[in-house]
């Protein structure tokens, strides 16, 4: 069966150098996820097929990856990647390799839209440490949950950006506090991505996540900052903590349901 990519990047370096940045885990750490005590782990069983000691997988998840050099292709779980050149850039694409029906797709359906929201915001990251911090490092902010109301991205505070274009200025606030101004990098039907000055050029990926209701909606944000001293990230990363905290729906427990 001939499939066609749902997601397509182009990155601003040389095929030959995304491959790398996908093959490398000390360039994947420079755009794929956040850190977190498991990250290395992650990215040695995503990239590599490297089932970490210890680590109990799905039951009919088989971790195995195929990888081809020459061709610049990996597949991983659900997915094909390419790299493909493009005029001395590069051109990244994601494949669905599993649908309904084939082996392996029980494990995945329920999270295949996370997967594949998830793909699109770490590729849209590789492309900007491409074109703004080529082998720089990256610290990171994340936060997810639950959110109040229907649209994540106007409770993040980010009502603002929603009908600025690629590539023009836009200034916000987000509602941890965080003052942002810089450009608007992508958007899509559940994400945006934003430059933001102050976080030494960095990016900001606001999403809305698949599912959600009419009262609450589930949200992920991701900060890549650059050059940060420890404290300025810590700051960050405490007011991301604390409202989050604050404002995040607890889902309810089966004994609050049967209460309600």
């Amino acid at each position: 069966m001939s499939r066609e990519p749902y997601l397509s990047v182009t990155v601003a370096a040389s095929a030959d150098a995304v491959w790398h940045a996908l093959r490398d885990p000390d360039e994947i750490l420079r755009w794929f996820g956040w850190e977190h005590p498991g990250i290395e782990d992650e990215i040695a069983l995503i990239f590599h097929g490297d089932v970490p000691a210890g680590t109990e997988l799905p039951e009919g998840l088989d971790p195995s990856i195929e990888v081809d050099d020459a061709a610049r292709t990996l597949r991983t779980g659900a997915h094909l990647i390419e790299v493909r050149d493009a005029s001395g850039q590069a051109v990244v694409r994601v494949t669905r390799v599993i649908d309904v029906g084939d082996a392996g797709w029980e494990v995945f359906h329920a999270e295949i839209d996370h997967i594949e929201e998830g793909w699109l915001t770490f590729f849209q990251t590789l492309a900007f440490a491409a074109a703004h911090h080529p082998g720089q490092p990256r610290r990171t902010a994340f936060a997810m949950g639950l959110l109040p109301g229907a649209d994540p991205l106007a409770t993040l505070g980010l009502a603002a950006v929603r009908d600025v274009p690629v590539g023009e200025r836009y200034e916000a606030t987000l509602a941890t506090g965080d003052a942002l101004a810089g450009t608007v990098w992508f958007r899509s039907e559940r994400q945006v991505g934003l430059t933001v000055d102050g976080w030494g050029d960095g990016l900001l990926v606001a999403a809305a996540q698949p599912g959600g209701t009419d009262e609450s909606s589930s949200a992920m944000a991701i900060a890549s900052t650059y050059a940060l001293d420890d404290a300025a990230v810590a700051a960050l990363e405490t007011r991301w903590a604390a409202w989050w905290a604050e404002n995040t729906v607890t889902p309810p427990t089966a004994e609050t349901a049967a209460e309600a």
